[in-house]
């Protein structure tokens, strides 16, 4: 038996400047991401592509949902295994190529997890977990190109 989920939200293209797309360079590729009761977010597309520096561009929200996605699969799997994490940030990055004949493409995404457990004895599993928080990613599941791990566990106190 499957369950299914579906997910949705707004996308509005906010970079008319008052004749549409009919010239190449009279428009801007600024849009927002909203769903009710949630925060906007201000897109564009990367700045190398004419897009606004202080936005995030689509390849930044990938990256940051294949983060977001690893974490909380890897929480709930400590929580689980009775590893008691007490800090998690990470530092993913994504990599573009662009072909000769002007295709982009992501070739690989590499997550940087820096987890603190709060015992020595919960180190190794801690490492452990991150390959199967990757198995068990929707996100990571759904990608064509590689996604790299190179976690990193320390123990410390709350």
């Amino acid at each position: 038996m499957s369950t299914k989920h579906t997910y949705d939200l707004n996308l509005q293209w906010t970079g008319n400047t008052g004749s549409g797309t009919m010239k190449l360079n009279a428009y801007k590729p600024a849009h927002s991401i909203s769903h009710d009761h949630k925060a906007t977010i201000l897109c564009s597309t990367p700045a190398i592509f004419g897009g606004e520096q202080e936005k995030y561009s689509p390849e930044e929200l990938l990256i940051a949902s294949l983060s977001n996605c690893h974490m909380v699969i890897y929480l709930y799997l400590c929580a689980l295994n009775k590893v008691n994490v007490i800090a998690y940030s990470d530092k993913p990055v994504i990599t573009t190529e662009i072909s000769d004949e002007g295709k982009v493409a992501i070739t690989q995404a590499a997550l940087n997890p820096q987890v603190v457990v709060s015992d020595t004895s919960m180190l190794d599993k801690a490492n452990e977990l991150h390959h199967e928080a990757h198995l068990l990613c929707p996100i990571a599941n759904a990608c064509k190109f590689p996604v790299h791990h190179s976690p990193t566990s320390t123990t410390g106190t709350l």
